[in-house]
């Protein structure tokens, strides 16, 4: 039953998002074609169009995933899938999968889009370099070594990974909550007031762990070490940043924790518009 709620969101979601990401890779093509023909006088204004339509891919995924998660669940298709023969936890399983690896898609085409603007713009100050001189001079210019530069792109790319299970969390659980009966009658605003309410208390609490947990990352002659620190330290010597490593505490815990909510609503509280 899982694999057949899986194919079903897919199914479901396929008919705008591949659009999109078929419009933004167009695009990319366009202006690497425009590249090789030093068509300098379109390439400014195709970079902008294709740096903008990257971003609306990214944005245009979230929106659509959200609202997929209320009008499948909360709204016209919730009658079905909230009487299916299946455990609440597998229903939001199914939404978390499919979602993210939209999102995920949406990322690595944005990069791709950052690559390409990249070349471009290598190309027209007529320095001519390769992405892998691109990449060099980027490290480079990071003033950290090539080993570390790799581990903190991977160390990036994880928490990349944890914020985003981490957003779709928060913004479940606030549809979750905002769709309880006795807020149906806010409509569209109890999501948004809740979402609202918990990214504040979500902001406030990992700054405070970032500033109080002992465990951060510092940069010291170009190589990233982890340090028993926390950013306080940062403070004290405003010469040896810390980056914080407290707030992925507060991200695992309140990612698994939101995501059990939204199990406990959709088992025991769900009310249908």
């Amino acid at each position: 039953m899982f694999a057949k709620l899986v194919k079903h969101e897919f199914r479901a979601t396929r008919r705008i998002i591949p659009f999109i990401y078929l419009a933004t890779v167009s695009m990319i093509l366009i202006n690497l074609l425009v590249r090789e023909i030093a068509a300098d006088w379109l390439s400014g204004t195709l970079m902008v169009l294709l740096f903008v339509l990257g971003l609306t891919a990214v944005l245009m995924t979230y929106v659509i995933v959200f609202f997929r998660y209320y009008k499948n669940l909360y709204n016209s298709e919730g009658y079905l899938m909230n009487t299916l023969p299946v455990q609440p936890s597998r229903l939001l399983t199914s939404k978390i999968l499919v979602s993210f690896v939209w999102l995920l898609l949406s990322y690595v085409l944005m990069a791709c889009v950052v690559v390409t603007v990249a070349l471009i713009v290598a190309g027209e100050s007529q320095s001519n370099l390769s992405l892998l001189q691109i990449i060099d001079q980027i490290i480079a210019g990071s003033g950290l070594q090539r080993s570390s530069f790799f581990l903190a792109a991977g160390l990036l790319l994880g928490y990349l990974i944890l914020a985003t299970l981490y957003l779709l969390a928060q913004v479940f659980f606030a549809i979750s909550l905002g769709n309880v009966s006795r807020f149906q009658s806010m409509g569209i605003g109890a999501p948004i007031l809740f979402y609202l309410g918990i990214y504040m208390v979500c902001q406030l609490l990992g700054l405070a762990l970032m500033l109080l947990v002992p465990v951060g990352l510092v940069v010291e002659q170009g190589v990233l070490r982890v340090v028993g620190e926390s950013m306080l330290s940062t403070i004290q010597n405003p010469e040896r940043p810390v980056i914080g490593l407290g707030i992925l505490l507060l991200i695992v815990g309140a990612t698994i924790g939101f995501f059990a909510g939204c199990v406990r609503l959709l088992k025991n509280h769900v009310s249908l518009k």
